[in-house]
């Protein structure tokens, strides 16, 4: 995607099929030069869902 300074920003979304580590990498590259101006790379760690709650049991008093 080019740079459009009247353009609203790149934005992404990570939806995981899995639990655990995504490496998510961005580069930056200034494509008249071919030079990388910014290189981003970062581990996002998705963990395990937690177990659904059920139905509270209750019990009767007397």
């Amino acid at each position: 995607m080019d740079y459009d300074p009247g353009r609203e920003p790149a934005r992404f979304t990570l939806t995981p099929s899995a639990p655990g580590p995504y490496t998510l990498r961005i580069t930056v590259l200034h494509r008249g030069h071919g030079h990388v101006l910014q290189d981003l790379s970062v581990v996002i760690d998705v963990p395990a869902a937690e177990p659904a709650a059920g139905p509270r049991a209750t019990q009767d008093q007397e």
